[in-house]
């Protein structure tokens, strides 16, 4: 199916609602300081930040994206569908989790903690948005939803085991050509 069939597409009324949920997760308690603009690795001197995290995302960048997008035409859109909006938000999850979780900490870093409790709650509230979208519009056949979920899965940092060329191959062509 052509994309417009199978993804939710920004309208203005879901433009207004994803905004609100990103105002809402900006509002909540450790945004302010750890996910509402880009890291400055060179202020808080972690210099090893660019080396691990290759996509840097922020909330407040989304937000800025979001902004522009309400004067551009379709085709100039950052967001086209929820979820292209929904992939950034999830990489700001997925870079403070990366980043956070070092081994030779007993107890996680208050930012993974932040991060792994926003993500959870995000989902939450991207599967109402969902289940809202979905009764105005047909739903995604689970095949098509499945690929689109194991592509954004193989662009995961934490999928590293999948990307390994020897782990792909022993799956067979059915693992490879979907």
């Amino acid at each position: 199916l052509p994309p417009q069939h199978v993804l939710k597409p920004m309208t203005e009324s879901t433009t207004d609602e994803v905004h609100r949920v990103l105002k809402r997760l900006m509002n909540r308690d450790f945004c302010g300081y750890y996910f509402n603009k880009p890291v400055d690795h060179v202020a808080m001197r972690l210099l090893h930040y660019p080396a691990r995290i290759i996509k840097p995302m922020d909330l407040g960048t989304i937000l800025q994206k979001l902004a522009e997008d309400k004067d551009r035409d379709w085709e100039a859109k950052t967001y086209q569908y929820i979820e292209d909006f929904a992939a950034d938000v999830r990489q700001v999850w997925k870079n403070a989790l990366h980043f956070n979780q070092l081994p030779e900490q007993k107890e996680p870093h208050v930012a993974f903690k932040a991060a792994a409790t926003l993500a959870k709650d995000f989902e939450k509230v991207m599967a109402k948005l969902h289940d809202q979208l979905n009764a105005e519009s047909p739903p995604c056949p689970k095949l098509l939803r499945a690929k689109l979920l194991l592509a954004d899965i193989r662009r995961s940092p934490f999928s590293e085991y999948f990307r390994r060329e020897r782990e792909w191959r022993a799956g067979g062509d059915k693992y490879v050509n979907f």
